[in-house]
């Protein structure tokens, strides 16, 4: 389905989930759409209500923060992007702290080798080469729709290639406003590879042996892969000044802070001494943002919204139920009640502890729509209706 098309908003007022990494292009959804919002990485750069600088980022956060009202669950990688995250958007709702699904590749040996391989075939240059990935992040300063967008590499292409061409090869991903204005001579064509037409980074991130980045968030997905980490802030003081800002210090980030290409060259020839095993801050860094990452993220999250929205359904339909009998009971059983949904919202007893007591009330009020499963289905599967012939049925 095309993005913007009639069919596209159809689909979208009618789907029972929304799941997305930003923006939607509509301002509300339906109270029962089920909405997991996945956001699109652990954050350095500060976000929403904690940034101060003027800007774009700032201006569009209007639009941002109104679509967070609609979400329903918020996903977040690790302690520290759990706590930025809900701040930056005062989300109230359900936060999931379980790694992030996109990560679960790093852990898959059968997908991580699919991807490896694809990646081998479709850019030849690759083969008997180190990579480096080159992801650099949004300038917010770098253009507008009105005046274009604008990109040129900040670091010397001819002095790489002199010392690494014949060990390395770089890709290269931009954000994709820029992607097209990068120009590559010929004469770099095996060497350094504009790959931003790849959708998805994590499959590069599975072929890199270094990363290179700036302020963007990759570096915490790339905690995973458990390799060398370059810091290539050639703006770092106007970025800090100017833009956003950031949550964190550079010089507390798990590599160098390179400035200038004479350090950046310096920084990859001697490139085992910010490696894994020899790297203490590397090692620490890696072992804490990736804690809750097993390779299982995904399932463990759908797992999540499942259960917690059957659990959620299952609730209402008793306090339903519960208002509709509520005239007709005595003191005694409203706080009987009242006591088994706080025992069944605390998990002290089952669903079908409640199913139980509903019927035998339904059966005492002939409430036809309690037992002909009206409000049940399709929760529990196996319950049985209990009639007023006093026979059974499993639906």
């Amino acid at each position: 389905v095309e993005r913007g098309t009639s069919e596209y908003f159809y689909y979208l007022a009618k789907a029972k989930y929304w799941v997305n990494n930003i923006l939607f292009p509509v301002k509300k959804k339906r109270e029962e759409t089920i909405y997991l919002q996945t956001w699109h990485g652990t954050p350095l750069k500060k976000l929403g209500f904690d940034i101060e600088c003027e800007g774009p980022e700032k201006q569009a956060f209007g639009n941002l923060y109104k679509e967070s009202q609609n979400w329903d669950y918020f996903l977040a990688d690790n302690d520290y992007g759990a706590e930025k995250l809900v701040n930056a958007f005062r989300f109230k709702k359900t936060l999931i702290k379980e790694g992030y699904p996109i990560n679960d590749i790093f852990y898959n040996d059968k997908i991580k080798d699919a991807a490896v391989e694809r990646l081998h075939k479709d850019y030849p240059a690759i083969e008997g080469k180190k990579v480096i990935v080159y992801a650099p992040t949004w300038r917010d300063l770098q253009g507008d729709y009105v005046r274009g967008y604008d990109f040129e590499l900040p670091f010397n292409v001819e002095q790489l290639y002199e010392k690494f061409g014949d060990e390395y090869v770089v890709l290269v991903k931009l954000h994709h406003l820029i992607a097209d204005s990068l120009e590559i001579d010929d004469k770099y064509k095996n060497f350094l590879l504009n790959v931003s037409g790849e959708e998805d980074i994590m499959q590069l991130l599975c072929i890199a042996d270094i990363l290179i980045t700036d302020y963007s968030s990759v570096f915490y997905d790339f905690a995973s892969a458990k390799k060398p980490i370059l810091f290539y802030a050639y703006d770092l003081d106007e970025y800090i000044n100017e833009t956003r800002g950031l949550y964190v210090g550079m010089d507390t980030l798990p590599g160098p802070i390179l400035q200038d290409n004479e350090s950046l060259v310096n920084a990859i020839e001697n490139i085992e001494q910010y490696d894994y095993e020899h790297d203490s801050k590397l090692r620490d860094f890696c072992d804490e943002m990736a804690k809750y990452c097993d390779g299982h993220s995904c399932e463990k999250v759908l797992n999540i919204v499942s259960n917690q929205r059957k659990k959620e359904n299952k609730l209402s339909i008793i306090i339903k139920v519960f208002e509709k009998y509520k005239n007709m009971l005595n003191e005694e059983e409203i706080n009987m009640f009242n006591g088994l949904i706080e025992s069944y919202e605390n998990q002290r007893i089952p669903f079908s502890t409640l199913e139980v007591v509903i019927k035998m009330y339904a059966t005492r009020f002939k409430d036809k729509d309690i037992l002909n499963q009206t409000f049940f289905y399709p929760y529990p599967e196996n319950l049985i209706n209990i009639t007023d012939s006093g026979k059974g049925r499993k639906l």
